[in-house]
C-alpha cells in the first residue's frame, strides 16, 4: 500500500543541498516520524556535466532531513526518471 503523500512546502537538507524536488510521507512503525525521497543537484561540475542526486530522506521534526542512498546522474533527464522510481 502506497504511503500517503504530506503537503509539506518547504525543507532543509542537514548536508546544506537545496531541494529541488521532494516527496515525504509520515514514517510507518520503526522508521524515523517523516520520510521521503528528494531530488537535489550536487553542485559538482564534472567532464559530462552537472551532477544531480536523488536521495532517500528522513526527519524527526518534518523541517530538518538527513539524506542517505543516493543515486548520482548527470543529466536531468535522467535524474527525474530515477526519482520518478525511487521508492522510499
Amino acid at each position: 500500500m502506497p504511503q500517503e503523500k504530506l503537503e509539506i512546502k518547504n525543507i532543509k537538507l542537514n548536508n546544506k543541498k537545496i531541494p529541488m524536488e521532494f516527496e515525504i510521507s509520515e514514517g510507518r512503525d520503526g522508521e524515523v516520524a517523516y520520510v521521503g525521497k528528494v531530488l537535489s543537484t550536487w553542485n559538482k561540475k564534472t567532464p559530462q556535466g552537472t551532477e544531480y542526486v536523488i536521495w532517500n530522506i528522513g526527519s524527526e521534526d518534518g523541517i530538518n532531513f538527513n539524506a542517505c542512498n543516493g543515486s548520482y546522474v548527470y543529466s536531468l533527464e535522467r535524474a527525474v526518471e530515477v526519482y520518478n522510481n525511487r521508492q522510499y
